[in-house]
C-alpha cells in the first residue's frame, strides 16, 4: 500500500511536470502546437523517465525512507522502554514505601507494647522490692524492740534485785534468812 501510494505521488509530479510543459510549448503564438507526434513523443520520454526514475531511485529512496523510519522509531522505542522502567520502578518503590510505613507503624506499636510491658515489670519489681523493705523493717524494728525489752527487762530486774538486796539487808534477820533458805530449798525439792 505504502509503495503504491509513493508511486502514485511520483507519477502525479511527473505527470504535471510532463502537461505544464506541453501547454507551456502548445501556448507559444501558435507556434509550436503540440501535435499528436509531439504529445506521443513526450508520453514516451515521460514513461522512460519514469522507469529510469523508479529502477535506479526505487532502492535508495526505500533505503532513505526506511532509515528514517527508523531512527524516528528507535528513539521512540528507547522513550518506551524508559517509561516502562520508570513505572515498574515507581510501583516498585510506592510498594515498598507503604510497606515502609505499615512496618514503622507496627514497630512503634511493638515499642508500646514492650515499654508497657517494661513499665508494668518495674512497677511490679518496685512494689515487691518496697514490700521486702517494709518487711525488714518491720522485723529489724520488732527485733530492736525485743532487745530493748530484754536490756529494759533485765535492768528492771537488776534494779529490782538491788533494791531487794538493800531492803533485805536493812530488814532481814537472821531468822528471815534461814526461813528464806528453807523455803526455797523445800521448792527446790518439790519440782
Amino acid at each position: 500500500m505504502k509503495r503504491f501510494n509513493l508511486l502514485f505521488v511520483i507519477v502525479f509530479i511527473l505527470l504535471v511536470c510532463f502537461f505544464s510543459q506541453t501547454w507551456a510549448w502548445g501556448s507559444e503564438n501558435g507556434k509550436g502546437a503540440a501535435g499528436p507526434a509531439s504529445l506521443l513523443f513526450n508520453f514516451i520520454n515521460l514513461a522512460i523517465l519514469i522507469y529510469l526514475i523508479y529502477h535506479f531511485g526505487a532502492n535508495p529512496i526505500k533505503e532513505f525512507f526506511k532509515k528514517r523510519r527508523e531512527s524516528i522509531a528507535q528513539p521512540i522505542e528507547e522513550a518506551q522502554k524508559i517509561k516502562a522502567d520508570a513505572k515498574s520502578k515507581h510501583r516498585e518503590y510506592s510498594e515498598r514505601l507503604s510497606s515502609i510505613n505499615e512496618r514503622i507503624d507496627k514497630l512503634f506499636a511493638d515499642m508500646r507494647e514492650e515499654g508497657e510491658r517494661g513499665k508494668k515489670i518495674v512497677i511490679e519489681g518496685a512494689a515487691q522490692f518496697s514490700e521486702k523493705i517494709k518487711e525488714q523493717a518491720k522485723l529489724a524494728a520488732e527485733q530492736e524492740a525485743k532487745k530493748v525489752m530484754e536490756k529494759v527487762k533485765s535492768d528492771v530486774a537488776d534494779l529490782i534485785t538491788k533494791a531487794a538486796e538493800e531492803t533485805l539487808k536493812k530488814d532481814m534477820t537472821e531468822k528471815d534468812q534461814e526461813r528464806l533458805i528453807k523455803g526455797f530449798l523445800e521448792r527446790l525439792e518439790l519440782n
